[in-house]
């Protein structure tokens, strides 16, 4: 059994920890680089050109689920996806002395939720931060809307919302058990409803954590809480079922983190240290070994915790000086 696991995918507190004998849930130097030649980014990474299938605006150009209304993405044209992350900038108005540990967005850019660690209180809860424009600062975290995943017995952790803002998944730990679940509601801003098991193959998805909607929302990843390994399972009729699910990374992930296209990886190691990428050709493979990326990494700890659809802004949590103490959230953005 582990011991610790950083943060909003690895980080259950040590008392939880202790009580249930489960677990919850991870730059110095930046790349300066602005090269818009792919296989330079490429090499800087040590990752092979994968551009064709595999850069991170990916491919999705669906519509958000179970949503009716069109595409509300920003323009993408707004960064060089070729192009090396720049300095991660400090999100001041949406960091703490606590920790925060998760951040996942609508696909507007103008919504999302996360969760804080070490707060002082019995449980953790799932907190929404909302903005006007793609350019504002977001509004300090509240539960607003969230009563009927909070209320419920228990600490709620790693947030990951559905394009529309209509679906949200996190995991929950108790004392005895650590299982990924699902809060539905009708309409963007309207509180969330009721809030359900996730299930995979007919089974609930329990011994697991840090769930990762897809961006076309029609599959679900999480980590396996034994191994640590990235599954990935297809959806069903209901946002709540999934069919039967497979690994498809190798051990020790933490905080995964996936393009639209789902065909790259970005995630922390076991260390909680640094930020690590990987590829794969096509959806029906495996993710191989990731490499650091010197862009999003530092001395301190980091971990990404969220990629734009289009690619071009990294969300990270990180220890690194500047912030207002513990696990704070940092921007990156890829320059056009």
């Amino acid at each position: 059994m582990r011991t610790a696991i950083v943060a909003a995918t690895l980080a259950i507190t040590a008392s939880l920890l202790a009580a249930a004998c489960v677990g919850s849930d991870p730059v110095g130097t930046t790349d300066a680089g602005t090269t818009t030649d792919a296989s330079a980014l490429d090499a800087q990474t040590n990752v092979p050109d994968s551009s064709t299938p595999g850069t991170d605006a990916g491919a999705d150009t669906s519509a958000p689920l179970d949503s009716g209304s069109a595409d509300t993405s920003p323009p993408t044209a707004r960064c060089d996806v070729a192009k090396t992350f720049g300095a991660p900038t400090f999100m001041a108005t949406v960091s703490s002395a606590f920790d925060e540990a998760s951040f996942s967005m609508t696909r507007d850019e103008l919504t999302a939720f996360m969760h804080r660690e070490n707060t002082g209180v019995p449980n953790a809860s799932l907190l929404q931060t909302s903005r006007a424009a793609v350019g504002d600062a977001f509004g300090a975290p509240s539960e607003t809307n969230l009563n009927v995943v909070n209320a419920v017995a228990g600490s709620e952790y790693s947030p990951t919302v559905s394009s529309d803002g209509l679906a949200l998944y996190f995991h929950r730990q108790t004392m005895t058990a650590i299982g990924v679940f699902v809060a539905t509601r009708t309409a963007v801003g309207a509180p969330f409803a009721n809030q359900t098991g996730v299930t995979v193959g007919g089974s609930a998805l329990s011994d697991a954590l840090s769930p990762h909607l897809s961006a076309d929302g029609q599959t679900l990843y999480w980590l396996d809480f034994q191994t640590f390994r990235l599954r990935q399972a297809a959806r069903g009729a209901t946002p709540s079922v999934f069919g039967a699910s497979r690994e498809v990374t190798p051990p020790d992930v933490y905080n995964p983190v996936l393009s639209a296209d789902e065909l790259t990886l970005y995630f922390s190691n076991g260390a909680g240290d640094d930020v690590l990428r990987t590829t794969r050709t096509s959806k029906a493979v495996s993710f191989g070994t990731g490499v650091r990326v010197d862009a999003l990494s530092s001395t301190a700890q980091d971990a990404p915790m969220f990629l734009t659809a289009d690619g071009c802004v990294m969300i990270l949590k990180s220890t690194r000086p500047g912030g207002s103490g513990g696990t704070d959230l940092w921007m990156s953005q890829r320059p056009r």
